[in-house]
C-alpha cells in the first residue's frame, strides 16, 4: 500500500507569481510549479529519509529563543544549540558571545542562514554547540559500531576546515598557553578539505577520539576530487549575489560496508586516488603509508622519530578486486641458471594499488606467480576511503565532545569554514547515493526569504516508514509566533 499521500493542487503565492512575471519580463524561462518548494515540504522531505535524527535551520527556536533542531517522533531532546567561545572555555578568553555573534542572512535554502568566519579578528572562536552533557547516549550521539550520514546546506567562501559534526580535537595538542587542557574527543565530522584537497568536501572518521598513526591529528579522511564552488561574500540582503552558490556537502559512514564517502551537491563524483608521491611525501597522507609500512614493508626497519606508528595503528586496506588482466607490468628479469623470473608488478586493489616483486615459474607453457618477494603502497582511493573501525565511542560525559557547527576546539583560530551555513541534518544510518542525491535537488537548494517560514499549520501528509517501522514526519513544535518561525 503506498503510504505517500498525493500532493493536492495548490495555488501560488503572490510572491511565487511576482517571481515569474519578473522571469517572464527578463525572458528566462521559469522553473517548472513542481520545483518551487515550501518550508514546510522542505522540512518534510529531509525528515521523510531514512535514519533521520535532527536538523538545525536557524529558523526553528526555542522559547527562550535558542535554535533547537527539527527532530523524529520520540525523541524529546531538542537538541539547542547554544553560542560558545573556545577562547573562553579552553584559552581565558574572557569574551562575551550570543547569537548576535553568527550574523543572519534572512535568506536561504531553508529560510536563514549565519555567517562563520574561519579567523575572526576578535579572536572570540565563536561556535555553536548543542552541549555534551544534553547529547551523551541519545539519538545525536551516534558511536560505535554504528553508521552515519550528515548534510549540510553552504555557501563555501573560503578556508578548508571545519562545518559541522562531534569531533572535538582537544586543546592538549595547543603548542602553549593552554589554559585549560583537555584530549581529543572526535567522532565524525564533515570538513572543507583540510590539507588533503583544500576546498573540497570530506569527512574525518575517529576510532580512537584522538590522533592516528602516531600523529597528534586524526587522519582517517575521505575527501571529493572536485572541489565546491566558492562565492564572493555578499553585500547584503539587496545583494543579487546572495542565492548564487548555494551547495549540499556531506557525507556517509557505512560501518557494515567499511567506507567513507564525502558528497558535493548529492553527488560522490569519480574516485578518487591519490598516488604515490602524495602517500609518501605529503603533508596528509603519509602517516597512512608509515602505517601500512610498519607491517608490509619489506625493507624491515622500524620507524622512529615523528613518524613512528603506534602500537595496533595500523592501516592495511583488503587485497580485494585485483584483476591480473589490468596489472601493470613495469619489468621482467631472468634469474640465472634458474627457469623462474623477477616480474615487478602495479596491481590494483579495492581501495589501494601495490607495486610487487613476484617470482614466477612456468607451468604448461606460461608463468605463473609463485611468491612474492617485496610490496610497496603507491596508490591509495580516498574517496570512498576504506575504514575498517568502529566510532569513538565515549563511555560518559566528560569523555565525550559537543556537537557543534562552524568551529571545533583545537590549538589554532583557523578551524572553521568561511561563508553562510543554512542547515545541517544527521542521520544514524547509511543513506544511499540516491538518497543523498534527493538532499542536494534543485528545489532544495532554492532559497527562501525567511518571510516565506512565517510560523503556520504545516500540512500534514503521511511519511514512509521510518528503519525503526514509526513515521518520519518531525515532531512537531510551535516558537513564539511574534518571532516569525515554524
Amino acid at each position: 500500500m503506498n503510504l505517500i499521500a498525493k500532493p493536492r493542487p495548490r495555488r501560488l503565492a503572490a510572491g511565487v507569481i511576482v517571481f515569474f512575471a519578473a522571469l517572464q519580463a527578463s525572458g528566462k524561462t521559469p522553473p517548472r510549479e513542481e520545483e518551487i518548494m515550501r518550508y514546510e515540504e522542505k522540512i518534510s522531505a529531509v525528515a521523510a529519509m531514512p535514519h533521520f535524527v535532527a536538523l538545525w535551520d536557524f529558523v526553528k527556536t526555542d522559547r527562550q529563543g535558542r535554535y533547537i533542531a527539527h527532530t523524529r517522533p520520540g525523541d524529546s531532546n531538542e537538541y539547542a544549540l547554544e553560542p560558545r567561545s573556545i577562547a573562553n572555555d579552553h584559552y581565558g578568553g574572557g569574551f562575551s558571545i550570543s547569537y548576535g555573534d553568527f550574523p543572519r542572512l534572512n535568506r536561504g535554502p531553508f529560510g536563514q542562514a549565519l555567517r562563520f568566519e574561519s579567523r575572526e579578528t576578535d579572536t572570540k572562536l565563536a561556535q555553536l554547540a548543542v552541549p555534551r552533557a544534553r547529547l551523551h547516549d541519545s539519538a545525536l550521539d551516534i558511536k560505535g559500531a554504528r553508521s552515519v550520514s550528515l548534510a549540510a546546506w553552504i555557501r563555501y567562501e573560503g578556508s578548508n576546515h571545519f562545518v559541522a559534526g562531534i569531533w572535538h580535537e582537544g586543546s592538549d595538542i595547543r603548542k602553549s598557553g593552554s589554559e585549560a587542557l583537555s584530549r581529543g574527543m572526535r567522532q565524525w565530522a564533515l570538513f572543507c578539505g583540510l590539507a588533503a584537497n583544500s576546498g573540497a568536501a570530506s569527512v574525518h572518521i575517529s576510532d580512537t577520539g584522538g590522533g592516528s598513526f602516531g600523529n597528534i591529528y586524526a587522519r582517517h579522511l575521505a575527501v571529493t576530487k572536485q572541489k565546491m564552488p566558492k562565492s564572493p561574500k555578499p553585500g547584503g540582503s539587496g545583494d543579487p549575489r546572495i542565492d548564487n552558490g548555494w551547495t549540499m556537502a556531506g557525507f556517509v559512514f557505512d560501518h557494515d560496508a567499511h567506507t567513507a564517502v564525502a558528497y558535493i551537491d548529492g553527488r560522490r563524483g569519480e574516485e578518487h586516488w591519490i598516488g604515490e608521491e602524495q602517500l609518501k611525501q605529503g603533508p596528509f597522507y603519509r602517516f597512512h603509508y608509515d602505517a601500512w609500512k610498519q607491517v608490509v614493508g619489506a625493507a624491515g626497519q622500524p620507524l622512529s622519530g615523528d613518524r613512528a606508528v603506534s602500537a595496533g595503528q595500523v592501516y592495511l586496506p583488503p587485497r580485494d578486486g585485483r584483476n591480473p588482466a589490468n596489472d601493470v607490468i613495469v619489468s621482467y628479469r631472468s634469474e640465472a641458471g634458474d627457469e623462474s623470473r623477477l616480474a615487478v608488478k602495479e596491481v590494483a586493489y579495492a581501495f589501494h594499488k601495490e607495486r610487487i616483486v613476484v617470482r614466477e615459474i612456468p607451468r604448461e607453457g606460461r608463468f605463473v606467480e609463485a611468491e612474492i618477494l617485496e610490496r610497496d603502497l603507491i596508490g591509495l582511493c580516498v574517496n570512498p576511503y576504506y575504514f575498517p573501525g568502529e566510532i569513538y565511542a565515549p563511555a560518559s560525559a566528560d569523555q565525550g565532545g559537543d556537537f557543534t557547527i562552524g568551529k571545533v576546539v583545537t590549538h589554532n583560530d583557523g578551524n572553521g569554514m568561511t561563508g553562510y551555513i543554512g542547515a545541517v541534518a544527521v542521520f544514524d544510518g547509511a543513506l544511499s547515493d540516491e538518497q543523498m542525491a534527493q538532499l542536494a535537488r534543485p528545489a532544495m537548494l532554492r532559497p527562501l526569504d525567511l518571510a516565506e517560514c512565517a510560523a503556520r499549520p504545516a500540512r500534514q501528509a503521511e511519511q514512509p516508514a521510518g528503519a525503526n517501522g514509526s513515521s518520519s514526519a518531525p515532531r512537531s513544535s510551535n516558537p513564539p509566533a511574534q518571532r516569525g518561525f515554524h
